[in-house]
């Protein structure tokens, strides 16, 4: 783009040159008419070249734009699962993965509507995006689970966070549509540096969170050799 108006100015000055040149031999043109014969054509130009990097500029945004879409979730903004398996073949054996389940989804949207549903989602995903790292990633998963990886992280550390972040939302109540009422997470958390593959990985935090499930809902759990329940 710099070449673009460095070449602008240059026309822009030969042109002016002429006009000069032509008032020499000329000395009764006007002076409007040497500027008009001087720049015009560096006018003329700036448009073109502008409306060329107008036109390039454009279409960067649509590829970018279109970039962000295919990795985003449409209703919550985390990224989509299509993004997540890209990232599970990138980890490496110092990071932890929890699955976050959304508490009595169904029933909700049963009494409440979808739309209070969409609502919570959307809640969730803007609470766990309060308190996870930047280098963290988080990402739809299905209808009510999200994914979390936490890069380079202790598994002490991941736990304070998600911790903190059940706690939030469990103490949070929800006015939609003039109805009050309150939901819960369950997590399931697994260390990768036992798991080999993305399939062990999303295996051993699926199995945590079936028995956070199953105790009861509302709680961390974490992998057997673990062994521990929040």
């Amino acid at each position: 783009m710099l070449l673009h108006y460095s070449t602008i100015f240059t026309l822009g000055m030969l042109s002016l040159i002429k006009g000069f040149k032509l008032s020499y031999y000329s000395l009764s043109t006007p002076i409007f008419i040497i500027f008009v014969i001087g720049f015009l054509p560096l006018i003329i130009t700036y448009v073109l070249f502008l409306e060329k990097d107008i036109k390039l500029l454009k279409e960067r945004d649509l590829k970018q734009q279109a970039m962000t879409q295919s990795i985003t979730d449409g209703l919550t903004g985390a990224y989509n699962n299509y993004y997540l398996q890209k990232q599970l073949k990138k980890l490496n054996d110092t990071s932890v993965l929890a699955i976050v389940d959304l508490d009595n989804l169904k029933p909700l949207n049963d009494t409440y509507g979808h739309l209070a549903g969409d609502y919570v989602l959307c809640y969730l995903t803007d609470t766990i995006k309060q308190y996870i790292r930047k280098t963290d990633i988080l990402c739809r998963y299905g209808g009510d689970e999200f994914v979390i990886i936490f890069k380079d992280c202790a598994l002490t550390d991941a736990k304070k966070i998600m911790t903190n972040i059940r706690q939030h939302i469990y103490d949070d109540t929800h006015s939609f549509n003039g109805e009050n009422f309150t939901t819960s997470i369950s997590v399931g958390m697994c260390d990768t540096n036992q798991h080999t593959t993305p399939e062990n990985i999303l295996q051993c935090a699926d199995q945590a969170l079936y028995q956070a499930k199953r105790q009861g809902k509302n709680r961390l759990s974490f992998s057997q050799s673990e062994s521990n329940t929040i």
